[in-house]
């Protein structure tokens, strides 16, 4: 507890010292400054009205992306390969689910929903922009672990925006599924 609190007081001090003139300057006038067809800045929220309809309406100049014909592929591709999967659709997103558990994350407490032998996890999610995560993608993740998973987040120019799919799958996946998932996801933009 001691060295906590002089830590957070060490820390306070340092931030204190430190001189303006190093730190970025926020001022009303400069975001003011801005022409409309600047991009907001990473730490400026974008308004409700732009997060909700970019793909509808085909914002920023892309083209208008089609969800539902996308997602009626993924939705295929899955019930081909597992015909009792549990498949929930949003506005941009899947989620299909096939014999899965809440496996403990070691060492962390967490619980986390991931497929148990001859089953399958698949995220897909259409979003705006690119994609700005903290994991590098693509990637195979676990693998020391009962799964494997496969993370990929193309971007499209053309709609502005990218696919972030997550695909947890056991050892004993079938390779044709993965394969044509994978070749699906890098090929997006023609579904859309």
């Amino acid at each position: 507890m001691f060295k906590v609190r002089h830590a957070l007081v060490g820390f306070a001090l340092a931030a204190a010292l430190i001189p303006q003139s190093v730190l970025p300057a926020y001022s009303v006038e400069e975001k003011s400054k801005r022409s409309e067809g600047d991009s907001p800045s990473v730490k400026e929220p974008l308004p409700a009205s732009t997060k909700e309809s970019s793909h509808k309406t085909g914002a920023k100049g892309h083209k208008t992306a089609d969800w539902n014909k996308l997602c009626s592929v993924f939705e295929a591709i899955v019930v081909e390969y597992y015909p009792k999967a549990k498949i929930e659709k949003k506005d941009h997103s899947l989620h299909a689910t096939f014999k899965t558990k809440s496996w403990e994350i070691p060492g962390s407490n967490r619980h986390e929903e991931a497929p148990v032998w001859g089953g399958i996890l698949l995220d897909v999610d259409l979003k705006e922009g690119q994609y700005a995560g903290v994991q590098s993608v693509p990637a195979k993740l676990n693998y020391n672990s009962y799964y494997h998973v496969l993370m990929f987040a193309p971007y499209s120019k053309e709609y502005g925006c990218h696919l972030l799919t997550k695909v947890a799958h056991p050892f004993d996946a079938p390779p044709e599924f993965l394969k044509r998932v994978q070749n699906l996801v890098n090929q997006f933009e023609q579904y859309l």
